[in-house]
């Protein structure tokens, strides 16, 4: 009994941003999470070793540590992985501050700029227009790319490529129209999930229970703008809303880079209709039919990795892509289990296969990257 009032409490706490941010800073700051503790954590991972050919120049890489606690290195930090990979293959390589005022003398020493962007709105617009110069002023290669920096974190931006890439997705709503989104709240089906653009693990997630709230919620955001858990952001003339799929009690991830396939399944909470960051994660088989799905994703978005979330309603059986992702908190090299044997999907000719492996899933972008950087380059002049 007082399990379910605390629960209760929690959920009616977690709808207003201030808890949604001590949530998120105790998240991060948790000692489990700190990699000290987990000295082997980095060799569970089987190392790439990438096959150099003799006439093209290794370029000098340029690293950006994750940059929310420079001092702390946190078991899910990509750093870490990239700067293993870059040292095993004995690829040059510097730490890149890319936060200073010198930081466009400094990109022009580099040939690859790799950087794992947090995932907060001021960050990604910062690496938006840095990424943007690197690669299109300076020439220089980045990890990710403008494109793909465009699309990470941001919901809206996703569900306009979606609809174009006729994704099979959860039904959407997005509207920067107040008279189109009053007139939607009239007549749509409750309850709807409301989103904001960018956030992560269910943060800015909410419950719209009836036509009621939604007039209020809708008023506030197209007058002065609805406070978020990002205390320096408000939600401002735009509603994204997506249908609730009462009967779906979980959601499955599925992580594609290169033709390797990984993913989990998360469930969905007691008291809670939101199933990520709530830490219920299970691994074992996934369906060909959502392989396919985040295989079809990929392709079409074009992306080194690529990190799709979907959920499947009991009443239609079919999966339907909630959201997509760049990077996601990977702070194991097991990403898929089946039977408790850590492995993943490997694609070829139209069926998936099996294989036992642990990798770590930035490594292996990491070396997609390298791999097009050697199909790319001129060759090395020889006197």
């Amino acid at each position: 009994m007082k399990n379910k009032i605390y629960m209760k409490i929690k959920q009616y706490l977690l709808q207003y941003t201030l808890f949604e941010k001590i949530k998120y800073i105790k998240l991060r700051n948790t000692k489990k999470n700190r990699l000290e503790y987990y000295p082997d954590l980095l060799e569970d991972g089987q190392k790439l070793v990438i096959d150099w050919p003799a006439h093209v120049t290794k370029p000098k890489v340029g690293l950006v540590k994750d940059y929310e606690e420079p001092l702390i290195t946190h078991r899910d930090d990509y750093w870490p992985k990239y700067q293993r990979y870059l040292q095993y293959n004995e690829i040059p390589y510097k730490f890149f501050d890319v936060y200073r005022s010198d930081w466009i003398e400094e990109a022009k020493t580099f040939d690859i700029v790799v950087w794992r962007t947090a995932s907060d709105p001021a960050t990604q617009r910062d690496a938006e227009s840095k990424i943007y110069i690197i690669e299109n002023c300076l020439g220089k290669r980045c990890f990710p790319s403008w494109k793909e920096i465009w699309l990470y974190e941001d919901k809206v931006r996703q569900h306009y490529l979606f609809k174009i890439n006729k994704i099979p997705s959860v039904e959407t709503f997005v509207s920067n129209s107040k008279q189109e989104v009053l007139d939607f709240v009239e007549t749509t089906e409750y309850p709807i999930v409301s989103k904001i653009t960018t956030g992560s693990g269910s943060l800015g997630v909410e419950l719209i229970k009836n036509k009621r709230t939604a007039i209020k919620y809708v008023n506030r955001i197209f007058a002065p703008g609805r406070n978020t858990y990002w205390t320096y952001l408000k939600q401002k003339d735009y509603v994204y809303f997506q249908k609730f799929i009462h009967d779906a009690f979980f959601d499955l991830r599925v992580i594609v880079v290169a033709n390797k396939y990984f993913g989990y399944y998360r469930k969905r909470p007691t008291n809670d209709f939101r199933a990520s960051g709530a830490g219920l994660v299970e691994k074992k088989e996934i369906p060909k039919a959502a392989l396919l799905i985040a295989k079809d994703l990929k392709e079409k978005l074009d992306a080194t990795i690529v990190s799709v979330d979907m959920i499947k309603s009991k009443t239609d059986c079919e999966y339907k892509v909630i959201e997509a992702s760049l990077f996601i908190r990977a702070e194991s090299a097991r990403q898929l289990k089946i039977k408790g044997v850590p492995g993943y999907y490997e694609y070829c000719d139209g069926n998936f296969t099996f294989k036992h492996g642990k990798y770590w899933t930035a490594e292996l972008a990491l070396n997609e990257v390298l791999k097009s950087w050697i199909s790319n380059a001129k060759p090395r002049h020889v006197e």
